[in-house]
């Protein structure tokens, strides 16, 4: 029925010889299709070639100040903060909820450290199950059941069921925080990992800085209960639109056991965390990131309300007010950070900053004023800022995709436990030797871990160019690949 003509410029062209109905044209105009050849059906008396229409160049959209950031970051980073206001929320109204439920000192400092404890236990597994199960899953169970955890939180009449619900809580916190890390390093590339990562990060910060205000706030004028069930709202609302808006980052297989899943992924971290801490580069990073909130948590949650409620005196909403100071200088340094990082390395970025936050804690123990105080916690904040948005990059652009979801899960362990120990030690210490001197150990200990990563660790921005030769050789390999499958289909 056909004649084949190869005419000028690459084009194929069918003439019609016989009365061809137009359902036997179809399956012959489907069939050619297949082989992913451009098909003209024209008459014998109109047989010409026309040059193709070259492709009109489409408007580029102009740069902005947060081009380059996934839409996808901001759901991660509002549970992330609503996740810091459910850890924040508790400070000033866990001392209340205690003494109204008759609990000893003791029986306070274990409810207290359940929710520290349980993260630091369950980083790991949870890193497992996002490999074995999906990212998706704890972005929206977690939020989920954090919501539930939080109203019943809000209803407890003993300390057996607070610690239950505190024990929830830290376990469904770690699963959106796990989930949400390892989704955002999957959209991520080393040309903007920093400014993907950091929203994340610069919004938990901010919720533990905005909880404590915002329970004393709702717990003074409509009651001790109600903050756990306005943020339990908030974060089911949270949990909703992240199953609506957000799409599988991760390739699992459909079918198959889950439970097979996650054990095999389990035994695959097992093996990877003795790899992982055979790198001097990871070591050192993991650290850096323990130490920082070791300083950063007795500074900001211990020696800093002792300072200003001691010796200068201050009322309880002006302590609350220079949190508040703090979370604004964390999420509105946090982008400009991420962005310089991306650009010129995240080492550069890292170490000063690390030296910034070193010197604020330093200058807190000689302030003589509130005014000095609050300068004093300003540097303080801007150097935490800069920690925030590139340590997480770092550890990323330095391991492989086998490897990321353990390596970040040994970042978050020990980050928490930083948490935990910080403030006993810091309080431990302002007991035996004053303020000052708690001040002034946390900033030494600052300064030469810093040192030490300095000397250690590599700059990640090295790994770059190395990182996106190696993706574009793998996609021309795959691109010639499905070229010579089309070739020999076609022959």
């Amino acid at each position: 029925f056909f004649n084949l003509m190869f005419v000028g410029g690459g084009r194929v062209f069918l003439r019609s010889t016989t009365c061809i109905r137009p359902h036997t044209l179809l399956r012959a105009r489907n069939t050619f299709h297949l082989y992913d050849l451009p098909i003209r059906f024209v008459s014998h008396s109109s047989l010409r070639c026309s040059p193709p229409t070259p492709p009109q160049p489409q408007p580029q959209p102009s740069p902005t100040f947060f081009s380059g950031i996934d839409k996808r970051v901001w759901p991660i980073a509002s549970s992330s903060l609503l996740m810091g206001c459910a850890i924040g929320i508790v400070v000033p109204i866990m001392p209340v909820l205690a003494l109204q439920l008759g609990l000893t000192h003791s029986q306070f400092g274990l409810v207290m450290s359940v929710m520290g404890g349980t993260r630091l236990l369950v980083n790991v597994p949870l890193a497992a199950i996002a490999d074995g199960l999906g990212r998706k899953p704890l972005l929206v169970l977690g939020p989920l059941l954090t919501s539930v955890a939080m109203i019943y939180t809000g209803m407890v009449t003993s300390m057996y069921q607070l610690i239950f619900w505190r024990f929830v809580n830290g376990l469904t916190g770690a699963a959106q925080m796990t989930g949400g890390q390892l989704y955002l390093s999957d959209i991520s590339t080393p040309q903007n990992r920093a400014r993907t990562m950091a929203p994340m990060g610069a919004a938990f910060s901010a919720g533990m800085m905005i909880g404590p205000a915002l329970g004393g706030y709702l717990a003074d004028n409509f009651g001790l209960r109600i903050p756990f069930f306005v943020v339990a709202g908030a974060v089911a609302i949270v949990a909703v639109n992240n199953h609506l808006q957000l799409t599988e980052t991760k390739v699992v297989e459909k079918g198959g056991n889950r439970f097979q899943k996650c054990q095999n992924a389990m035994k695959l971290a097992a093996s990877q965390w003795g790899l992982l801490l055979r790198d001097k580069n990871v070591r050192a990073c993991v650290l850096l990131h323990g130490t920082f909130w070791t300083a950063a948590s007795g500074s900001q949650f211990a020696l800093l309300p002792l300072l200003a409620t001691q010796q200068f005196e201050m009322s309880l909403s002006s302590l609350g007010g220079i949190y508040a100071a703090l979370a604004a200088m964390n999420v509105l340094g946090t982008h400009p950070f991420a962005v310089l990082s991306d650009r010129i390395g995240r080492k550069v970025i890292l170490v000063p900053g690390i030296i910034t936050n070193a010197v604020g804690i330093g200058l807190i123990s000689i302030v003589s004023t509130p005014l000095h105080l609050v300068c004093a916690i300003m540097i303080s904040g801007v150097g935490h800022a800069a920690f925030g948005a590139t340590s997480a990059a770092y550890i990323t652009d330095i391991t492989t995709e086998t490897t990321r979801s353990q390596a970040l899960a040994l970042l978050r362990s020990a980050g928490d436990l930083g948490l935990m120990v910080g403030v006993a030690m810091a309080g431990l210490m302002a007991d035996i030797t004053g303020i000052a001197v708690a001040c002034v150990a946390n900033s030494a200990l600052l300064v030469i871990v810093a040192t030490y990563f300095q000397w250690r660790a590599i700059e990640s921005k090295t790994l770059w160019n190395v990182q996106t030769e190696t993706s574009e050789m793998k996609t021309k390999k795959e691109e010639q690949k499905k070229l010579g499958e089309t070739e020999t289909h076609t022959k």
